[in-house]
């Protein structure tokens, strides 16, 4: 059985520039059904997402003298943002020393209804958040998703499979997202618990920062493939996991190629260059995940270069 998934990601800027694109495969009788996806984004102009301010102030932790709550009216927010980047009047940072500061926002609640297809029946339904500055609790149909997740710039998911049903319409989503203040080590609380990225003014954006999605996987699939590349040896290695929601054990292959980007505006496509070497075969208990190596050498990839950026795509 093969497995594929489909992801989009940068890898590099140095060797032939690189994006991955692992897809999902699953069925014994050699059917391929792929990872779908669905876009939970949305432009504030839609509607679809609600901004609620829970915790806001006059000021900053960071600004002299004591702070006053306020209150901000819930409204539409475009995901994914900055929430100080949606309104002139929240967290602006870039007055003159000695104005006064406009409202602080500490804590907030995104929300939003979405609908699960048939299309998803018998899959694992996957909640994924690209980033969210810098703390947050995810709750589905009022239920929590899964521990709070910390730490603004890394990627996260949860298994929703048990909290919705395919199909299903208006299932409701609600993130409460806390900002920089919340990663402050309690013990010491001059400093951080939780790294975060921290400089002059980015520790002070937050919200949902990167793309939300649904995304419905075969029980056994590639939960991550991490690519590394190399420009004196033109190497290209790869650390690829699998994991197995099945309740039995699953013996696989992996398989990769090379494609290069065609871009053609406002579309792009990809042609099969040549297939990486493969790792053989593995298995993987049920309820666990096995990550498989291999390096392969590309001696013939073009380098990336500012003026002239050729970019390939690798299918796992």
């Amino acid at each position: 059985m093969r497995i594929r998934r489909t992801r989009t990601a940068a890898i590099a800027l140095l060797l032939p520039a690189l994006a991955t694109c692992a897809g999902l495969y699953a069925g014994e009788d050699g059917a391929g059904r792929y990872r779908s996806s669905i876009s939970l984004n949305a432009d504030a102009s839609a509607g679809i997402w609600t901004f609620r301010p829970v915790a806001a102030y006059d000021r900053d932790n960071d600004s002299t003298g004591p702070k006053k709550p306020v209150t901000i009216k819930p409204g539409p927010i475009t995901v994914p943002s900055f929430w100080s980047d949606m309104n002139p009047n929240w967290d602006d940072d870039w007055k003159p020393i000695g104005n006064p500061r406009n409202k602080w926002i500490e804590q907030a609640e995104y929300s939003r209804a979405f609908d699960v297809p048939a299309t998803t029946a018998g899959r694992r339904i996957k909640l994924h958040f690209g980033a969210v500055n810098h703390a947050a609790e995810v709750r589905v149909n009022g239920k929590l998703a899964g521990p709070k997740h910390y730490q603004g710039v890394v990627p996260f998911e949860y298994d929703i499979t048990g909290l919705v049903a395919a199909p299903s319409k208006g299932n409701r989503l609600a993130v409460m997202v806390w900002d920089h203040k919340h990663l402050r080590d309690k013990k010491a609380p001059s400093k951080y618990a939780y790294p975060f990225g921290h400089a002059m003014w980015a520790h002070k954006m937050s919200g949902i920062s990167q793309d939300v999605a649904l995304h419905a996987v075969p029980k056994i699939h590639v939960k991550d493939v991490y690519a590394v590349t190399s420009v004196e040896t033109m190497e290209i290695t790869l650390k690829v996991t699998i994991r197995n929601e099945d309740v039995r054990a699953r013996t696989v292959s992996v398989e990769n190629d090379f494609r290069k980007i065609i871009r053609l505006r406002p579309t792009e496509s990809s042609a099969v260059e040549r297939a990486l070497n493969s790792p053989g075969t593995v298995t993987v208990q049920p309820g666990s995940a096995e990550r498989v190596m291999l390096k392969d050498r590309r001696p013939g990839a073009t380098l990336w270069w500012p003026h002239r950026p050729p970019l390939y795509r690798l299918h796992t």
